[in-house]
């Protein structure tokens, strides 16, 4: 079984992992040994160029721009290949927004981290974080997505919570 992870698309910020900047019309490696089991991408090719990876010990990897500590790396270089994010929480799913990315470990809590504008982070602030902080809620989520300048958190019941921009 192969274990090559790909991707393709824009690669200006070395959101491709590939450990360059071009872009490619077709799969290529990302330049990893990481195996991973759930991946995603940030959102707005104008804006977020970053992806993220989780493993199957939980461990969250993430590569690209970094410029509003998009990554969680605990500063604000940008990577073409993918590093740790920088925390001792185990997630289960990742979502990438728009220079923001989201995770929820074992037990539903939310993670955030990155650029804050709107308060998309749900941190009851407008602060950017470069390393995850907790989502202020005591809602447990299954699953959470990242969006333009909001995102959503999906509990085991089927509600669906949203914080961030609200003006359209």
């Amino acid at each position: 079984v192969s274990q090559s992870r790909y991707a393709w698309g824009n690669n200006s910020q070395g959101q491709l992992g590939t450990n360059n900047l071009i872009s490619y019309s077709t799969p290529v490696s990302v330049h990893t040994s990481q195996r991973f089991v759930q991946v995603s991408a940030g959102l707005d090719p104008s804006a977020s160029k970053s992806s993220l990876g989780i493993t199957s010990d939980g461990t969250c990897w993430a590569w690209g721009e970094n410029g509003l500590g998009d990554l969680g790396t605990n500063d604000r270089t940008d990577y073409s290949t993918p590093v740790s994010v920088h925390t001792t929480q185990g997630f289960i799913q990742v979502s990438g927004g728009t220079q923001y990315s989201l995770g929820i470990t074992s037990d539903g809590t939310c993670w955030a981290w990155g650029r804050n504008e709107y308060g998309y982070l749900g941190t009851n602030d407008r602060t950017p974080y470069s390393t995850p902080v907790s989502v202020n809620t005591s809602q447990r989520f299954i699953q959470v997505g990242g969006g333009y300048l909001n995102s959503l958190g999906l509990t085991s019941n089927g509600e669906c919570w949203s914080w961030g921009n609200n003006n359209n």
